[in-house]
C-alpha cells in the first residue's frame, strides 16, 4: 500500500506540488489555531481569576461592619446584592473557625465547613487568594478586617461557563480558516504545476532526439525561470558532447597512430577470446592485416598448441582478476625468433565486469642477450672473488638497503635464505672486541670523506675466529650528503695464521737467544739487558736495587753421581721455587750451570733484601723429589746493592759474585752482603725473626702486670698487661728488642691474639676473686688496628675467655691512630660500642690533630714517659705535661702519667691535676702470681 502511494505521489509534479503546499498550509494553520486558542484561554482564565478575587474583596469590604456586629440580616443583604452578579453561584461570610455566618443558601448558616478546600482557610494568611481554580469554576476568598484585626472571611463562587463557550467558537473559526487556506493553496499549486509540466515535457522530447543521435536540436525556450535556464544548459551540454565526440574521433586516430608506431605487439580481445583490435606490429607477427584478425580467436590464427596456451592463460587471468606476465619465444612467419615479455591485464566495464583482455608483448631479445653476458661476467667475478676470498658489498644510505655478494655470505658463514643483509647484522658477526673499532672506522670515513682500510676479526657461531681485511668508501651528492657506500671484505685468515706462525717462530728464535732452554728463565744476555733497564729506572727514581748471585752448593756431585738428566731436573725444580719467592716486578735468570741471578727493584731496606735471600735459601733446602729419589741441596747467595756497591751492571754482578764466594767460605747455605756490617745486621734480623717464630710455637712469652694508681686516693685503679720473652737459655728479653721485628714480619698479629687471650682470661679471674675493681689495660699494635677482622677476633676471644668488655681497657698508640684517623674513628667506635674503655698511649709523640682527637671515642690520655722522665727539671717537658693535662681536662678525659719514678714527678703530676700514674715509684711490672698477691695486699 505504501509503495503504491509513493509511486502515485512521485509520478506527477502536479500532485507533488498540490500535496506539498496543502500539507504546509494545514500545518501552519493548525499551529496558528492552537496558539490562538491557547492565548485566548490564558486571557479569559486570568480575567476570570481577577474577577473572582475582585468580587470576594468587594464582598469583604462591604460586609465588614455586619460581620463585626454579627448581623446576619445585614450580611445577607450584602450577599444578595453580590449574588445578582453574572456567573456567581454562591457568596458567604465565615468566621476564623470556618463557621458560616451568612450564605446565599440560608440552610447552612451556623454550620462549620469541613471540606478540604474550606479547611485550608484555617491556616491561610489573611490575604485575597483562590481556593479553587478550575476550568469551569473559581472559588475566591478575601479576609475581613476590622481596625487591622482579621475577624473572618468572605467567599465567592464564580462560574466560568462563558469562557468555555468563547473557546469553542474560536476553535471552530480556526478550523474553517484552515480548510479555506488548504483549498486556495492546492488551486495555486495546480496552476504552478501545469506551467512547469509543459516546459519539462518539452525538454524531455528534445533530450530524446539527442539520445537518438541528433546533435542539431534547438533547446531554446521562451521562459526566464529555472526551466528556461535548464534548457539553455542542455543546449550547451549537447554542443560540448558533440565537440567531445569529434575529439574522441581524433584521439582514436592518434591512438591508432601511436599503437602502430610502437614496436611492441599490442592487442585486445573480449571475454570470449575474440580479437577486437591490434596494432601493426602484432598484425605483422601474425602475418595478417588488422581487418583479418578482428573477429577471430587464437585457434583461428595460431597452431592448436600455441592457441591452447594463450586461451588457458587468458582464462586464468580473467578468473583471478589479476594481470599476468610471462616470457616466451615467438616465431615470425619468416622463421625469425624473438623473446618477448608479455603483459596481459583485464579491462573492466560498469560494476567491475571484465570485458576482455589487453595484451602487450615487448621484444626483450637484446636485453636477454645483455643479461646473459652480465650473468656470465657476474659469474666470472664471483669465481674470482671466491678464489681470492673477497666479497663485495654496497649500502644505499637513502633507503638503508645493504647488498652482499655470495662470497660475503661464504666468508661470514651465513645462509642467504635465512639472513637479510643489514648493517646491524654485519656488526653482530664481528668479534665483540673489534666491533666498536669497525663501527668507528666507518663513521669516521663518512665524516672525513676518506676511504678506510682495516683488519679485524669475525666471531663464527661455533666459536672459531676468522681474520678479514675490510676497505670501503662513500659517494656524496651535490649537497655533500652521503648517498652510497661500497667496499670489499677479504678473508685473510690463512695469511694471518701464516704471519702468526712466522711471528711465533721469530719469538721462538728470540726465546732461544734470550731464555735458558732448560729452565725457561732469562739467560745471561737478557739478564744483562734487564739489569741495565733496572739501573736506569733506579737512577731516575733514586731508588735502591739489589743483585743476588746464587750458586747451588755441591751441585757437581749430583751430576757426577746421578747423571746430568737428574741434574737438569734439579735445576728446573729449583728455578720454579725461586720464582715463587720474588715479586712480579723482580727478575730471576740462569747464567749457566748451577748459577742463578736475581734483580730486586725498589729495595726499601737491607732487611727486606735479607728476607728474600733467606726465603731463597729456605725453598732450596726443602726436599727435591726426582723420580723415586728424595734429594737435598743448599745454596749460597751473594748480594750487592746499588748505588753503594756499584754504579753499573758489571760492577754489581762482580761484587755479588764476590759476596757469594764469601758465603761459601763461611760454610755455605747462607747469604752474604758485599759489605760486612750489612751482613751481620741482616743476619741478626733474620735470626730474630726465626727465633720469634719458634718462641710463638714453643709458648715462650709471658705477661707481666704493672699497677696503675690514683694520684688523689693512692689506690690501685687498674693493671696494664706487658709482654716479656722468657728465653730458653735463661734471661728475659724486653719488648723493645723483639716488637719491631714482630711488626715488620707480621708476627705481631699472632702475638697480639695470644696477649688478648691471656689478659682477658686473667682479668676474668681477678674480677671473679674480687681482687680488682678497675680494668686490665691491653696494648693493640698498629698492625692489629689495620687487621680487617680485628673486631671479629676480639669477639671470639671474649667468648672463649668468658670475659666482660667492662673489665678491659684497650690502649692504642697515637702514631698509628693518626696514620688513618677516619678508619681509626670508625674502628674505635665499634670497640667502644662493645663496652671497652679506650685510651691513647704515648700521647704527645704522634702529632695528633685536635679536630680528630675530639672525635675519637676515647676516655684516657697517657702522657708518654719521655715527657715525664726529666720533670720537674726540664722546662720543655714541664710545659708539655701541663698542656696534655689541660687538654685532657678540657676534653673531659682521664690523664695518666707513665714512667713516674720519683716523688718529685708524682707531686708535680698531682699538683697539675693529673688523674692517674704508673711507674717504678709505685711498682715494677710483676708476673701473674706476684701481681695477684699485690692485688690481694692492696685490696680496697
Amino acid at each position: 500500500m505504501l509503495r503504491y502511494l509513493h509511486r502515485l505521489y512521485t509520478a506527477s509534479i502536479t500532485r507533488q506540488l498540490m500535496l506539498g503546499i496543502a500539507a504546509v498550509h494545514a500545518l501552519l494553520m493548525t499551529v496558528f489555531v492552537f496558539d490562538l486558542v491557547g492565548r485566548e484561554r490564558a486571557f479569559l482564565t486570568a480575567q476570570s481569576e481577577a474577577q473572582a478575587l475582585s468580587l470576594a474583596s468587594t464582598l469583604a469590604a462591604n460586609g465588614t461592619s455586619w460581620v463585626l456586629a454579627n448581623d446576619i440580616v445585614g450580611m445577607e443583604e450584602v450577599i444578595t446584592a453580590q449574588a445578582h452578579y453574572p456567573g456567581v453561584r454562591y457568596a458567604m461570610f465565615v468566621d476564623l473557625d470556618n463557621k458560616v455566618l451568612a450564605y446565599t443558601d440560608r440552610s447552612v448558616i451556623g454550620q462549620y465547613l469541613a471540606d478540604a478546600v474550606s479547611h485550608t482557610l484555617l491556616e491561610a494568611a489573611p490575604a485575597p487568594h483562590l481556593l479553587v481554580n478550575q476550568t469551569e469554576f473559581n472559588d475566591a476568598a478575601a479576609p475581613v478586617f476590622s481596625n487591622d484585626v482579621h475577624i473572618g472571611w468572605a467567599r465567592v463562587g464564580l462560574s466560568r461557563g462563558e469562557i468555555a463557550a468563547n473557546l469553542q467558537q474560536v476553535t471552530r473559526d480556526g478550523l474553517l480558516y484552515t480548510v479555506i487556506a488548504i483549498v486556495i493553496g492546492s488551486l495555486f499549486a495546480w496552476l504552478m504545476a501545469r506551467g512547469l509540466g509543459r516546459g519539462i515535457r518539452g525538454l524531455a522530447e528534445q533530450a530524446e532526439r539527442v539520445r537518438q543521435g541528433e546533435r542539431s536540436v534547438d533547446f531554446t525556450c521562451q521562459r526566464n525561470d529555472e526551466i528556461g535556464r535548464l534548457a539553455e544548459v542542455f543546449g550547451r551540454m549537447v554542443t560540448t558532447v558533440a565537440e567531445h565526440e569529434q575529439a574522441i574521433v581524433k584521439n582514436h586516430a592518434l591512438l591508432r597512430s601511436i599503437l602502430n608506431t610502437s614496436p611492441d605487439l599490442i592487442f585486445f580481445k573480449d571475454s570470449r577470446g575474440v580479437y577486437l583490435g591490434c596494432n601493426n606490429a602484432f598484425a605483422e607477427f601474425v602475418g595478417r592485416s588488422e581487418a583479418e584478425i578482428v573477429g577471430k580467436t587464437d585457434f583461428e590464427l595460431f597452431a592448436a598448441e600455441v592457441a591452447e596456451f594463450f586461451h588457458d592463460n587468458d582464462r586464468k587471468m580473467l578468473e583471478l582478476g589479476e594481470r599476468r606476465s610471462n616470457e616466451e619465444w615467438l616465431t615470425y612467419p619468416d622463421g625469425r625468433r624473438i623473446l618477448v615479455d608479455t603483459l596481459k591485464t583485464p579491462y573492466y566495464g560498469p560494476q567491475d565486469t571484465a570485458l576482455g583482455v589487453l595484451g602487450i608483448s615487448r621484444d626483450i631479445t637484446a636485453r636477454y642477450q645483455a643479461d646473459e653476458q652480465m650473468r656470465y661476467t657476474q659469474k666470472m667475478l664471483e669465481n674470482a672473488q671466491r678464489i681470492a676470498r673477497i666479497g663485495s658489498w654496497d649500502l644505499d644510505l637513502v633507503t638503508n638497503r645493504l647488498r652482499w655478494t655470495p662470497e660475503v655470505y661464504h666468508i661470514f658463514e651465513l645462509d642467504p635464505a635465512e639472513v637479510t643483509p643489514s648493517y646491524d647484522g654485519f656488526l653482530a658477526a664481528i668479534h665483540p672486541e673489534d666491533r666498536d673499532m669497525v663501527d668507528q672506522a666507518y663513521r669516521d670515513s663518512l665524516h672525513t670523506r676518506r676511504a678506510y682500510k682495516l683488519e679485524h676479526r669475525l666471531q663464527m657461531k661455533d666459536g672459531r675466529i676468522k681474520y678479514v681485511e675490510e676497505q670501503g668508501e662513500t659517494t656524496y651528492d651535490t649537497f655533500g650528503k652521503p648517498v652510497h657506500s661500497y667496499g670489499t671484505v677479504q678473508d685473510i685468515t690463512e695469511r694471518h695464521l701464516t704471519h702468526a706462525q712466522l711471528q711465533e717462530k721469530q719469538q721462538h728464535l728470540d726465546r732461544l737467544a734470550h731464555y735458558d732452554s732448560l729452565t725457561g728463565l732469562p739467560n745471561r744476555v737478557l739478564f744483562r739487558d734487564r739489569l741495565e733497564q733496572s739501573l736506569l729506572k733506579a737512577r731516575r727514581r733514586r731508588e735502591q736495587l739489589a743483585v743476588l748471585f746464587i750458586d747451588l752448593d755441591e751441585f757437581k756431585q749430583i751430576n757426577d753421581s746421578l747423571g746430568h738428566a737428574v741434574g737438569d731436573l734439579v735445576l728446573q725444580q729449583v728455578a720454579r721455587r725461586f720464582l715463587t719467592v720474588v715479586r712480579e716486578e723482580d727478575s730471576v735468570a740462569r747464567l749457566g750451570g748451577d748459577e742463578f741471578t736475581v734483580i730486586l727493584e725498589s729495595v726499601q731496606s737491607v732487611e727486606s733484601v735479607s728476607q728474600i735471600a733467606q726465603k731463597l735459601i729456605h725453598v732450596t733446602q726443602e726436599p727435591l723429589h726426582i723420580d723415586t729419589r728424595e734429594l737435598y741441596i743448599t745454596t749460597s747467595i751473594g748480594i750487592s746493592l746499588y748505588p753503594g756497591d756499584g754504579q753499573d751492571a758489571e760492577t754489581l754482578l762482580r761484587n755479588a759474585d764476590t759476596a757469594m764466594f764469601k758465603a761459601k767460605e763461611q760454610g755455605r747455605n747462607a747469604f752474604h752482603f758485599y759489605t760486612e756490617d750489612m751482613t751481620e745486621k741482616a743476619y741478626d734480623r733474620i735470626l730474630m725473626e726465626t727465633n720469634l717464630r719458634n718462641a710463638l710455637r714453643n709458648e715462650e712469652f709471658v705477661l707481666y702486670y704493672q699497677p696503675k694508681l690514683s694520684l688523689r686516693t693512692r689506690r690501685v685503679v687498674g693493671m696494664e698487661a706487658l709482654i716479656r720473652w722468657q728465653l730458653p737459655e735463661g734471661g728475659m728479653l724486653s719488648p723493645g728488642r723483639f716488637i719491631p721485628v714482630a711488626e715488620e714480619s707480621g708476627l705481631i698479629i699472632s702475638l697480639g691474639i695470644w696477649v688478648l687471650r691471656e689478659a682477658f682470661a686473667q682479668a676474668r679471674i681477678w674480677h671473679e676473686q674480687n681482687l680488682l675493681s678497675g680494668r686490665v689495660a691491653v696494648n693493640l699494635s698498629g698492625k692489629q688496628l689495620y687487621q680487617r677482622d680485628l673486631v671479629e677476633v676480639i669477639r671470639s676471644v671474649l667468648a672463649e675467655t668468658r670475659c666482660d668488655p667492662a673489665w678491659i681497657e684497650l690502649e692504642v698508640t697515637e702514631g698509628f691512630v693518626m696514620k688513618n684517623p677516619e678508619q681509626s674513628i670508625e674502628l674505635l667506635g665499634e670497640l667502644r660500642t662493645m663496652g671497652f674503655e679506650l685510651s691513647i698511649d704515648d700521647f704527645g709523640t704522634g702529632y695528633s690533630s685536635l679536630a680528630y682527637l675530639k672525635q675519637l671515642p676515647i676516655s684516657k690520655l697517657k702522657i708518654d714517659q719521655s715527657f715525664v722522665r726529666d720533670i720537674p727539671h726540664d722546662g720543655d717537658d714541664v710545659a708539655i705535661a701541663r698542656a696534655v693535662i689541660a687538654l685532657g681536662r678540657s676534653l673531659e678525659l682521664t690523664t695518666i702519667a707513665e714512667g713516674v719514678e720519683t716523688v718529685e714527678q708524682r707531686d708535680f703530676m698531682l699538683a697539675e691535676g693529673c688523674d692517674e700514674m704508673q711507674g717504678f715509684l709505685f711498682s715494677h711490672p710483676l708476673p701473674k702470681d706476684r701481681a695477684t698477691k699485690f692485688l690481694a695486699t692492696h685490696k680496697p
